[in-house]
């Protein structure tokens, strides 16, 4: 079993504020949620696989139906490459679903898979991976598997086939790193580089995304825009697909992709540290390939698919060297088994992405001559996934221009999957989420909770009950009300007012919303704070819509100032400059950026108290984060 990296305190953590980097895992479960809605042309069942020492592998199993004959057929697993993840298979799944079941993994220490201390040692290092991959197929009960691997999941591929031979039916190495040995007179073109690649082997390869705070996604933006082309639009040909880049459209849609690799790479180093460990300086495997191959089992059919321009079979290569396909051969020795080498000529080291039509063409016709065996489907040793979000974020506040993008360790995924978060601790009734259009095309966020068990004809002819929450808070803060409130009617619709204009615009909004959302009039209404004011005044312009006004509870607004009040000069001073300068309450939340988390625990460490499970335990979602800790992240990303 690997120590987990939660037990080992990184060595530079300390000197960065809190949240200084704008990532948790909140943002890439969503973010990976996102990039996996591209994918529309089979179904998709992602999930975590608990392996025997307690790490867990994030899991995607595509397939087209549920027949027999179709599940019993060899499937393909798909290993990504370093820094990667499994949505970056979006424009394979459907294709390579086709023929036979296909998972994709998040490789231990990748993505969303658990993130472990690996062994400095090269060798040791190459088992602990190869060692979780034979435990993940184990644990999902698959016998044989054709194992396709990208980049360094080519690699590991390749290690895992030499150690596992009997579970693999085909071996596809897709444009690999580490197959070719450092030649013994390279020398890098200009004697800094060499000084420069050996300081920076010193570090983990994407330290400087996260040592980049606020900036790390603009920093992918900028250095990364060749994927960013690649996944632009579903074209069939190259050419299109790079004209597409200078579609706004496909731009902003391709920037879910840039924001999940973002995300995948902004959490505390775990594979790449252990790609470290097995990379030498200027990009060679200190293990490489060439010399291994001939271990391989005999009779074990291996395919190289690489691209014609990648940078991993041009660096470092002399000029007379052989022609790559025949050297292949020739070092793979006498086989029984076929060998096969496509070069696809006009793509780069993305080639799965870049020309995906024919990648996926040249892996179906590959996998397609391997022998269909019987693969249990089984769940194994897996854990449910995590709660996934369908609803998609109908609008983002703008930002202020002063401030660099990504300053607020916050986004639409955050809020939407904090929200989810909060929710998930109410077990006791059952909920329905959705967005309510109104007629001028605003949206409002909508909770609906019912009773289960009740006589649905009895319940149905209540009144419903609806909850207006305060300045600053949302739907998630009736987490302690909605499940008990819910056994007597069906309600608790609680709305986020979003508006932020004048009294009459909110109560219009309530209002449009109760006859779009199709309540009938004689509502039961409670508000708490700025929910209460607006409870009254709804109640006032629309009477017909209110049958009871519950518990105004503590409501904001209620009483006048006293009769020659005056503040404090300080306060005076404070209210001028915010009138003047035309400031929000909580624009100082949002304009202190990574630092606002941490400002919400401080000002509002009581809120945490009221929140925190009596004697239950935390929901267990974030670590060790306790309910109220979760909450409090809540409210922050709803006001930031």
């Amino acid at each position: 079993m690997l120590p987990s990296l939660s037990s080992k305190a990184c060595t530079y953590r300390h000197l960065l504020p809190w949240h200084w980097r704008p990532t948790n895992s909140f943002a890439l479960a969503y973010a990976e949620e996102i990039v996996l809605q591209r994918v529309q042309d089979c179904d998709l069942e992602a999930k975590f696989v608990r392996l025997p020492g307690g790490e867990e592998i994030r899991t995607v199993r595509a397939t087209i139906g549920q027949d027999a004959g179709y599940l019993s057929r060899t499937p393909i697993v798909l290993l990504h490459g370093m820094g990667a993840g499994v949505g970056m298979w979006c424009k394979n799944f459907g294709p390579l679903a086709r023929q036979r079941p296909v998972y994709a993994v998040d490789l231990l220490g990748f993505g969303r898979s658990s993130r472990v201390a690996f062994p400095a040692n090269p060798e040791l290092c190459e088992s602990a991976f190869v060692r979780s991959i034979e435990e993940w197929r184990k644990a999902e009960g698959l016998n044989e598997i054709i194992l396709l691997g990208h980049s360094f999941g080519g690699y590991l591929a390749f290690n895992y086939a030499l150690r596992h031979p009997n579970s693999v039916r085909k071996l596809i190495l897709a444009d690999p790193w580490g197959l070719l040995e450092r030649p013994d007179n390279h020398q890098p073109s200009r004697r800094w580089i060499g000084v420069l690649g050996n300081l920076l082997h010193r570090f983990d390869p994407l330290a400087v995304v996260r040592a980049a705070g606020p900036f790390g996604p603009s920093l992918i933006r900028r250095f990364r825009g060749d994927i960013q082309a690649y996944f632009d639009d579903d074209t069939d040909d190259v050419a299109a697909t790079a004209e597409a880049a200078t579609n706004p459209e496909s731009v902003e849609r391709a920037h879910d992709i840039l924001d999940y690799i973002y995300h995948c790479n902004a959490q505390p180093a775990s594979g790449e540290t252990g790609f470290r460990y097995l990379a030498a300086p200027l990009g060679f495997a200190k293990r490489p390939l060439y010399p291994r191959l001939p271990q391989l089992e005999p009779r074990l059919p291996v395919s190289l698919i690489y691209g014609g321009r990648s940078w991993l079979f041009r660096y470092g290569r002399p000029a007379d060297a052989p022609d790559l396909a025949d050297e292949f051969r020739e070092r793979l020795g006498p086989r029984r088994g076929p060998v096969t080498v496509r070069c696809m000529r006009n793509c780069n080291h993305h080639l799965y992405a870049e020309d995906f039509n024919q990648f996926n063409k040249l892996v179906q016709d590959e996998s397609q001559g391997s022998a269909s065996g019987s693969a249990a489907d089984r769940d194994g040793d897996a854990h449910g996934a995590a709660l996934l979000i369908h609803e998609s974020a109908s609008s983002v506040a703008s930002s202020h221009s002063w401030l660099p993008h990504y300053w607020r360790p916050t986004s639409s995924f955050s809020l939407a999957y904090a929200e989810a978060l909060v929710l998930n601790r109410i077990s006791d009734c059952k909920l329905d989420c959705s967005f309510v259009m109104l007629p001028c095309g605003a949206e409002i966020r909508t909770v609906r909770a019912t009773a289960p068990g009740a006589d649905p004809v009895a319940y149905a002819r209540r009144r419903p009950l609806l909850l207006l929450h305060g300045m600053g808070a949302a739907v998630g803060i009736w987490c302690r009300n909605i499940g008990q409130l819910s056994r007597q009617r069906p309600q608790p619709r609680a709305v986020p007012l979003d508006a932020a204009a004048c009294e009459a615009r909110f109560v219009d909004s309530i209002e449009q919303w109760r006859l779009a959302a199709g309540l009938p009039e004689g509502l039961l209404v409670v508000g708490h704070s700025f929910g209460g004011y607006l409870a009254f005044c709804y109640s006032a312009k629309y009477p017909a819509s209110v049958a009871h006004l519950l518990l105004l509870a503590d409501p904001w607004g209620m009483l006048p100032p006293p009769p020659g009040y005056e503040p404090p000069p300080l306060l005076r001073r404070i209210a001028s400059v915010m009138d003047y300068w035309r400031l929000d309450p909580l624009d100082l939340l949002r304009a202190a950026g990574p630092f606002g988390p941490g400002l919400v625990r401080r000002l509002r460490g009581d809120l945490r108290n009221f929140f925190d499970d009596d004697g239950d335990g935390s929901s267990g979602w974030v670590g060790d984060k306790s309910s109220g800790d979760e909450v409090l992240d809540y409210v922050y990303h709803c006001n930031a």
